[in-house]
């Protein structure tokens, strides 16, 4: 079963990226992330609908539950949905890494420290 990690931003504009979250999330079959968006908003729609706990949350978000709101929902959303509704919209199960306020890393950052390593290794890089 795939399973995908899918980032989600806040962009303020001038203030830059403010929040970011990661969704990691396993399908029945491969599917794009905006079938998957659209899988997982069907799904929690059928929660917010059908159960207590998702009405409340969704009067709690103001009626913009977002992926924060899901970050803070997503054990009682885990313990009231049922498997055979994710299954239903092609989902097995996800997990939300919420970084909160933490800003993003650059992708190229260097993660090994070169001053450490031998300086014999330098020969080892290829040119």
């Amino acid at each position: 079963m795939p399973n995908y990690i899918i980032p989600f931003i806040r962009d303020e504009g001038r203030r830059g990226i403010t929040t970011t979250a990661r969704l990691s999330i396993t399908t029945l079959k491969r599917m794009s992330v905006p079938a998957i968006l659209q899988a997982l908003t069907k799904c929690l729609t059928h929660w917010v609908k059908n159960t207590d706990e998702g009405h409340k949350a969704w009067q709690q978000s103001c009626g913009d539950f977002n992926i924060g709101d899901f970050a803070m929902y997503e054990s009682t959303i885990n313990q009231t949905i049922m498997h055979s509704t994710m299954k239903r919209y092609g989902l097995m199960n996800w997990t939300i890494l919420d970084s909160g306020d933490l800003e993003p890393v650059p992708y190229d950052t260097i993660l090994v420290d070169r001053s450490k390593l031998p300086d014999d290794w330098d020969n080892w890089l290829v040119s």
